[in-house]
């Protein structure tokens, strides 16, 4: 009889099923024969379109809407926990979850339950783990419930360790390409640097890329940066600005708007040389990885788990968060000479960061 891997994600999305929320429930389910679903609230076919495409084989079941986030998640587990194997859930500071731990364990207490925490060092603000009173017993007991526990860097993992008294094994994000690979060669690749994101909001800090770019535009003329994502409203004006300022930049700063086409995100990935990231602060860096493994050169501010991403420095340039006059030092040495690490990059992504490698990880884990 196949495992039984549910998914408690109320807040999916079609964009989730292509990330770890739907990855590793797929994943599981095509390589390792679960019996894998993500349980949320009401959707459609059509707002769900990968379950037919990207994660196809993964079924999504609808939770009632009734009382609320926590009694409907307590509502469903008290009917379904005892044919659930492994309960999987996200985020262990969100209060419905630690209830949902506690309520699975009391009806199923041999089945699993694995946290993934997609967490950065804020978790130790918003998840007290000794603080005295009722929260501090119940985060206490919850933790205590869990038979996996994961957060994707090793730094932060061994502070939660030292914090919690209690296992947290590194299990980092990752992509996958349905065992296609097909390998990026530099030759392929362009004078484009190119980040992805939400662009003009507080966390990517896009104004820093665009101040830098214009820096060191002059000295390299045959550079482009495109940027790729939706808009945060009201960053137009902020563009606009940002080319009557610099009117030699029209043709070379490309706006392409939000991409959801995965073959054309690809290719923007597989036509950069360099891929920059700015932002203030981040809980993984997907789009790191994403870019590693279509060969790009990392320069990026010194977020969470950078380190990580490029192999302590090898496969990048880390430069401190809002130093703007470091990102324009970092940008006008690679753009003088790009180091070669097309070929590293994509072998450095694929054995550490590819989907199918990472999921079978957690199935030897949760079997244990």
């Amino acid at each position: 009889m196949s495992l039984r891997f549910c998914t408690m994600f109320p807040r999916c999305e079609n964009v989730h099923l292509i990330k770890d929320v739907g990855m590793i429930p797929y994943i599981l389910h095509k390589e390792y024969g679960y019996d894998s679903r993500i349980v949320g609230y009401d959707h459609s076919a059509d707002t769900m379109p990968f379950l037919d495409t990207a994660v196809k084989g993964l079924r999504y079941e609808q939770m009632p809407r009734k009382k609320g986030l926590i009694a409907d998640g307590v509502a469903y587990l008290l009917k379904n926990g005892r044919k659930i194997d492994v309960l999987q859930l996200y985020h262990i500071t969100s209060r419905e979850n630690l209830r949902w731990i506690l309520t699975y364990k009391l009806v199923n207490p041999k089945g699993k339950v694995y946290v993934k925490l997609d967490a950065d060092w804020d978790i130790f603000k918003n998840f007290r783990f000794r603080e005295k009173g009722v929260k501090g017993i119940l985060r206490r007991l919850a933790v205590k419930q869990c038979d996996l526990i994961s957060a994707e860097t090793r730094s932060l993992c061994l502070a939660l360790e030292k914090e919690w008294g209690a296992p947290v094994t590194y299990i980092p994000n990752g992509f996958y390409d349905d065992g296609s690979r097909q390998a990026v060669k530099p030759e392929e690749k362009e004078q484009v640097i190119c980040t992805v994101g939400r662009l003009g909001t507080q966390q990517k800090n896009t104004q820093e890329l665009l101040s830098a770019f214009a820096a060191v535009s002059q000295k390299h003329p045959t550079w482009q940066l495109r940027l790729i994502g939706p808009m945060e409203t009201g960053f137009d004006r902020d563009v606009e600005l940002f080319y009557q300022q610099n009117p030699h930049l029209r043709q070379r700063v490309v706006f392409t708007g939000n991409i959801n086409d995965r073959q054309a995100l690809d290719w923007e990935y597989r036509r950069a040389k360099i891929f920059c990231l700015t932002s203030r602060w981040e809980s993984f860096g997907l789009v790191l990885v994403e870019a590693l493994k279509s060969g790009c050169y990392i320069i990026s501010s010194e977020v969470n788990g950078v380190k990580e991403r490029t192999d302590n420095g090898r496969l990048g340039t880390i430069y401190p968060i809002e130093d703007t006059q470091s990102l324009i030092q970092a940008l006008d040495r690679c753009l003088e000479s790009l180091p070669d690490t097309c070929q590293a990059a994509q072998d450095f992504a694929y054995t550490q960061y590819y989907w199918p490698k990472i999921c079978d990880r957690i199935q030897k884990l949760l079997d244990e």
